[in-house]
């Protein structure tokens, strides 16, 4: 009779302090996964589980998923930008033709030519790159079916599961629904942001890249100033690189309408966050990414606006729980336009806010998630 072996998650992530959002959301599922079973870090177990990203944090992590398959939790639905930070200009043509197709070479050529561009370049975003990984793992985890479609059209035989993005904090008591919270939020708005009770309030939340379309944001904020909406930006977040803040920190520090925090620890982020009248969560061009700042302010009830794709929140945030706002030339009248609706609406905001909050509450909700993927590992095991 063959001895039963006992199952150990072995568990390949970023975790705090990494300066990454799926850091975050690795703790809080590795927290999770604790009351379940057992887990070893960074050690392999029976079967093991890793978090990919499309950034260069997480190279040992890609490569490992490829050496010794498992579960893997695609946190984007895209890793041009982790292989192109990885590879060598040989090696990104041969994985750009290896996924593509041999007539697809002089694309490669060109691409690599011009990869100084490619954080805001939409032609990098249409070429994920998913087909080595999706092919060798045992089950690919994703937040939304545009992402399973990625996935599929890559390795049309792949196992994708879609599942919730995980709660990252507990749905609170918010300003809506308690005498108390309304207090302490107008309190901290006043005496350390200095906003005034009768200010409204935006914000723009994590690193600062070029798929947050600050010249939307901003060009919005001036249209909705100009019409005499008592509003500011609160821009609470460090910039994702040298270059991009020599471009945009000195417009913001000039601007009237403007309030700077640089990057905070979880408590004050969370503050920061639950200080907005709207979160402003915008992603374009987009990696197909689960968002830990759209998690967090849908368990806090702030309304959130964010970018809508070809079939926008699909899979993932049901409509009434979010705002969608067109990309591609239509943006930034189409963000004017949701602002000045969820500004002048405060029924409107509440609405949105309290559907975001039962949404994560109900779907999001960390002990579920991690139950899922447990029983996910166990069957890839």
């Amino acid at each position: 009779m063959t001895p039963t072996v006992p199952f150990t998650l072995g568990y390949f992530a970023p975790l705090p302090p990494a300066p990454s959002g799926v850091a975050d959301y690795a703790a809080a599922m590795l927290s999770g996964f604790r009351a379940l079973g057992d887990v070893s870090v960074n050690e392999s177990g029976l079967v093991n589980l890793y978090h990919v990203g499309n950034n260069r944090l997480h190279a040992g992590i890609y490569q490992r998923a490829l050496a010794e398959p498992g579960v893997v939790v695609l946190h984007d639905a895209m890793l041009h930008h982790l292989l192109l930070g990885t590879l060598d200009e040989h090696g990104y043509e041969e994985e750009f033709v290896y996924n593509y197709g041999e007539w697809q070479r002089s694309l490669a050529k060109a691409l690599w030519r011009r990869r100084a561009s490619a954080m805001g370049d939409p032609q990098f975003f249409r070429y994920p790159l998913l087909r080595r990984l999706a092919e060798r793992s045992r089950v690919v985890i994703v937040h939304g079916d545009g992402a399973r479609r990625a996935l599929l059209a890559h390795c049309p035989s792949g196992n994708v599961a879609v599942l919730p993005h995980l709660a990252l904090a507990p749905v609170a008591e918010s300003h809506w629904t308690t005498l108390d919270a309304a207090r302490e939020r107008e309190r901290f708005r006043r005496e350390e942001l200095g906003v005034s009770s009768g200010e409204l309030l935006l914000g723009v939340y994590g690193y600062l890249r070029e798929s947050k379309r600050l010249p939307s944001v901003l060009d919005a904020l001036d249209h909705l100033r100009a019409e005499g909406i008592p509003v500011r930006l609160l821009v609470a977040g460090s910039f994702a690189s040298e270059d991009y803040a020599r471009t945009w920190l000195p417009r913001l520090k000039a601007h009237p309408g403007l309030l700077l925090r640089g990057s905070s620890g979880e408590r004050t982020f969370a503050r920061l966050l639950d200080a907005a009248d709207v979160c402003v969560n915008l992603k374009y061009p987009s990696a197909g990414e689960s968002s830990g700042i759209a998690a967090r302010a849908l368990a806090l009830g702030v309304p959130l606006v964010v970018s809508a794709g070809e079939e926008p929140g699909e899979g993932e945030l049901p409509g009434g729980s979010y705002v969608p706002v067109q990309t591609g030339p239509a943006e930034a009248a189409s963000l004017y336009t949701a602002l000045a609706w969820l500004l002048r609406d405060e029924d409107a905001r509440r609405a949105v806010a309290l559907a975001g909050q039962q949404w994560c509450r109900d779907a999001m909700n960390p002990d579920v998630v991690c139950r899922a993927v447990w029983r996910l590992a166990r069957s890839a095991a």
